[in-house]
């Protein structure tokens, strides 16, 4: 595991966490879905010259810290109410996501009250990759 304290943002640490699952002995836990899928994506290069590309998405809940409100409180997915009541946080939380360098595709707002999604852009394999600011 490794952690990597990215920032401070509304007063709140955000680090960012990359594991593998290992057995006791410490030997690697190749029957992870991660693990077989990395293998796999291997395997599709070595043998056959194909590389995946992939992108992932994030859905999350925003609540007011004090009432506990959800933020631009709506009950439709995709509500154009939604993100014009949220802008303020949602457009913040862009410009942190582009500060560490973290490049997102769209933005918009899910079912839930307060729920919104994120997907992130188009990258080679499934490797989440950290650089190091030194």
């Amino acid at each position: 595991m490794v952690p990597c304290e990215r920032s401070t943002y509304g007063g709140y640490k955000v680090a960012s966490v990359v594991c593998e699952l290992r057995k006791t002995d410490g030997t690697l836990d190749t029957c992870t879905p991660r693990e077989t899928a990395l293998a796999l994506i291997q395997r599709l290069e070595s043998e056959f010259q194909l590389k995946i590309r992939s992108a992932f998405e994030a859905e999350f809940g925003i609540r007011d810290i004090n009432s506990a409100k959800p933020l631009a409180h709506e009950n439709k997915w995709a509500s154009v109410t939604a993100m014009r009541l949220g802008s303020n946080v949602l457009m913040g939380l862009v410009q942190a996501m582009k500060d560490i360098d973290v490049r997102l595709d769209s933005l918009m707002s899910e079912f839930g009250s307060g729920q919104f999604e994120v997907t992130f852009d188009l990258v080679d394999g499934i490797k989440v990759i950290i650089e190091e600011n030194s």
